[in-house]
C-alpha cells in the first residue's frame, strides 16, 4: 500500500440492533479500538465485513475524533479504509425478514507508515544579496555565502566601492567619473593633490 507496510491483522464479530446506537469494531482481544486525534495517517486500517444474515442491511461508518460520521455506506458486505483517527462502526439499517438484530463478521488489517525517509532536497540559491559580495538568500530560508554570488558584476562593484568610498579622500588611481558613479558623490582629493 504505497508508503505503508502491513503490521498485523485480526478478526472479530459484533452485533447490531434495530433502533440502537452504532456498534464499533474492537481491537484484537475485544478491547476498545485505538483511534486518536493526533498523527493521522501514521496508521491505516483495511476493514472487510459482511452481515452474517444476508437479509440484514448495514450502515458501515467511519467516525472521526469529533464523533461525526465522515464516510458511510449502506450495504450487506464490503470494506472500509480508514486511518488511526477514525473508528469503524456499524448500524442496523433494515431487514427483509423479521430480524431486528444482526451479527457482523469483520477482519482488520493494520498498515503502518514505512520508516523509509523521503530524501530532502539540497537548498539552492534564491537570490544574491545586493550591495555585498558572497551572501545569498537560500531556498531553506537561511542567508549564507554562495560562491556564485561572490563573483558577479554587482559583487565586483561592491568590493570596488569599499576601497573607493570609505576613506576621507579619493584614491589617486580613480577617475572622477568612476568615483561619482560608484560612490554617488563628488570626489574629495587630499590636500597634497591641491598644491
Amino acid at each position: 500500500m504505497g508508503d505503508y507496510v502491513k503490521n498485523r491483522s485480526w478478526s472479530g464479530m459484533l452485533r447490531v440492533f434495530e433502533h440502537a446506537e452504532a456498534s464499533p469494531v474492537t481491537e484484537e482481544g475485544g478491547s476498545q479500538f485505538r483511534n486518536t486525534m493526533n498523527h493521522c495517517e501514521e496508521v491505516m486500517y483495511l476493514v472487510t465485513f459482511r452481515s452474517v444474515n444476508e437479509n440484514v442491511v448495514l450502515d458501515a461508518q467511519l467516525l472521526d475524533a469529533a464523533k461525526s460520521v465522515g464516510a458511510h455506506a449502506e450495504l450487506h458486505d464490503g470494506w472500509m479504509l480508514g486511518t488511526n483517527c477514525e473508528l469503524p462502526q456499524f448500524v442496523f439499517v433494515s431487514s427483509t425478514d423479521t430480524s431486528n438484530l444482526g451479527d457482523v463478521a469483520y477482519g482488520v488489517t493494520e498498515y503502518r507508515q514505512s520508516s523509509v525517509a523521503v530524501p530532502v532536497a539540497e537548498p539552492y540559491v534564491v537570490e544574491c544579496l545586493k550591495g555585498v559580495a558572497g551572501p545569498a538568500q537560500w531556498s531553506d530560508g537561511t542567508t549564507g555565502y554562495a560562491e556564485e554570488c561572490a563573483d558577479t558584476p554587482e559583487a565586483r562593484r561592491s568590493i570596488r566601492a569599499e576601497g573607493l568610498c570609505g576613506g576621507l579622500y579619493t584614491p589617486e588611481d580613480v577617475s572622477r567619473e568612476e568615483f561619482e558613479a560608484i560612490c554617488n558623490r563628488a570626489p574629495t582629493y587630499s590636500p597634497e593633490d591641491a598644491s
